[in-house]
């Protein structure tokens, strides 16, 4: 679905060239934007506003901010060409979404003005709502059309005053809109990125969007699909599902796998092999997206240069359900040339995490610990007799985790504390060799004191 721009006015220029104006109620000097990529024939827009295509959100085209030496609110409008995969929804399904979305008071959303209308010679609907959110209120009007199994769109937000005073501008815009459906970049059967070395196969009936790079700021959101089910006999909807992969540098990984805020600790945790027999994690996670609960399933492979994460999102626990076969198919045949060839879990690029090991003594013989962690770690000990081990881990990012393959030594753990209290873990199960569990803990900065109990403890 749509999703509300949080950026501010974008860095730079795209495509833009001066253009014959277009009549309107308000005579104005225009300029035109074009976007081979997205289909983009020509998009009229002010002149002396900027079209902006660094750092947006995937699925956002262009970015339109009045001038830059415009004054107080004016400056805090701006206008967005969007295109997204619709889910299976209708454009009335979408519109409607797009009024509710905005309010959470059901009869702001109700009273919310739609009217059909025309969008690049589509079928279109034209929706105007006013949105509160903390306190503020703004105006945003939509002119939402689809095609394809694709959605586009033009968003303009602004506060009510602003809103007026751009609306004729936005509106000859919306008028000027010229698209070449044919030539957004769809994917379906085999996908294969020679570029990035990805390559897997979708489920009969599956269709997917591939977004542009630029779109994007610290990671290359690089496709995402989506499929709608149809209970048999019926057009009840059980949900959609929407798969995406994301790059990036290994610098970022420890910020990015442990983001707070979205996803909560994972609910279950493996190490799998995938399609070129490399390791992946594997885990499930509850998250929130722009307010829907659901789950999500991500498998993560370490490459030699980056890190691939597939993440696969349902519209419900339900759904989640019903498309994780499908998912795991995906998943299982994926392949990413350039993988390092794990040999363990904790064997990494050193971008990505610290590596260490500790020599511990299990009945008289010698064992070692392999450690992963964003840490220091210091005052190593187990105690065999309460098959429990302890740590201390100084962290000097803003959070930070330790992963280690303690289960061989204190068998399934059955406990945590952090700095003398209980604490949450992740174990994580190895099941492309020996069925090994590693143990996973995260936390915040500073110096922190761990013991990790197994289930024989006496």
């Amino acid at each position: 679905m749509l999703s509300i721009i949080t950026c501010g006015a974008a860095a730079g220029i795209a495509n833009a060239q001066p253009a014959a104006s277009i009549p309107t109620s308000t005579s104005m000097h225009l300029y035109s934007y074009s976007d081979p990529v997205y289909g983009i024939k020509k998009i009229s827009y002010p002149a002396g506003w900027l079209a902006g295509t660094a750092g947006l959100q995937e699925g956002t085209i262009v970015l339109f901010t009045p001038p830059q030496n415009a004054s107080g609110t004016d400056r805090l409008a701006w206008v967005a060409l969007l295109v997204h995969p619709t889910y299976g929804n209708s454009l009335k399904d979408i519109a409607s979404w797009e009024a509710s979305r905005h309010n959470t008071d059901q009869a702001a959303a109700a009273a919310a003005q739609e009217q059909n209308t025309t969008l690049s010679g589509l079928a279109a609907k034209q929706l105007s709502v006013t949105w509160n959110s903390n306190g503020h209120t703004a105006q945003v009007l939509y002119f939402i059309a689809m095609q394809g199994g694709k959605e586009y769109a033009l968003q303009f937000i602004a506060v009510p005053g602003t809103f007026q005073k751009y609306l004729p501008q936005v509106q000859a815009m919306a008028k000027s809109l010229q698209i070449d459906t044919s030539k957004i970049p769809s994917v379906s059967g085999q996908f294969s990125d020679p570029v990035r070395g990805l390559s897997f196969t979708l489920p009969p009936s599956w269709t997917g969007l591939q977004y542009a790079d630029r779109n994007n700021l610290n990671n290359t959101h690089i496709v995402a699909f989506s499929h709608v089910e149809l209970v048999p006999g019926s057009t009840n909807k059980t949900g959609y599902a929407s798969m995406s992969i994301i790059t990036d540098d290994n610098r970022n990984l420890p910020q990015i796998r442990h983001a707070q805020n979205l996803c909560s600790p994972p609910q279950s945790s493996e190490i799998v092999f995938l399609a070129n027999k490399v390791k992946a994690l594997h885990y499930i996670a509850g998250c929130n997206f722009a307010g829907d609960r659901t789950l999500a399933d991500t498998y993560q492979l370490v490459t030699a240069q980056r890190t691939v994460f597939m993440v696969f999102t349902a519209s419900s626990n339900s759904s989640f359900t019903i498309y994780t076969p499908e998912f795991e198919k995906i998943a299982g045949n994926f392949s990413a040339s350039g993988a390092a060839d794990l040999s363990d879990f904790t064997t990494l690029p050193a971008a990505y995490a610290n590596h260490t090991s500790e020599q511990v003594t299990v009945g008289s013989k010698p064992s070692t610990v392999q450690i992963e962690t964003t840490s220091a770690i210091s005052d190593f000990q187990y105690n065999e007799p309460a098959k429990q081990i302890s740590f201390k881990a100084v962290e000097t990012g803003k959070r930070g985790f330790t992963v280690m393959d303690a289960g061989k030594i204190i068998g399934q753990p059955h406990s945590a504390t952090m700095d003398g209290s209980p604490t949450g873990y992740t174990a994580i199960l190895d099941r492309t060799s020996s069925n090994s569990t590693y143990i996973q803990l995260d936390y915040g900065s500073g110096l922190h004191t761990f013991t990790v109990t197994g289930t024989a403890a006496k």
